[in-house]
């Protein structure tokens, strides 16, 4: 898992898994939608997420979300 915000301000987020691989772009095929709703909750925020296989085998999943008008948080502030 990587969590980063780069120099112009966006967020994100990285989790891997070495499983059997997912493929995100199926999805319409199979009933359910837990897919759409990770899609459908992303927007709400202003994010895009995506899936990606690992040649490896396994799954990359990717959050991106820039922050407009705000500078980017400080990861390092002490919230104690």
């Amino acid at each position: 898992m990587g969590v980063a915000v780069n120099e112009a301000g966006v967020f994100s987020l990285q989790i891997e898994d070495d499983g059997l691989g997912f493929d995100g772009s199926g999805v319409k095929k199979k009933p359910g939608r837990g897919v759409a709703n990770i899609r459908a909750r992303a927007s709400m925020i202003d994010a895009e997420v995506e899936w990606k296989k690992r040649d490896s085998g396994g799954t990359v999943f990717c959050l991106h979300k820039k922050e407009r008008g705000k500078p980017p948080p400080d990861l390092r502030a002490d919230s104690s």
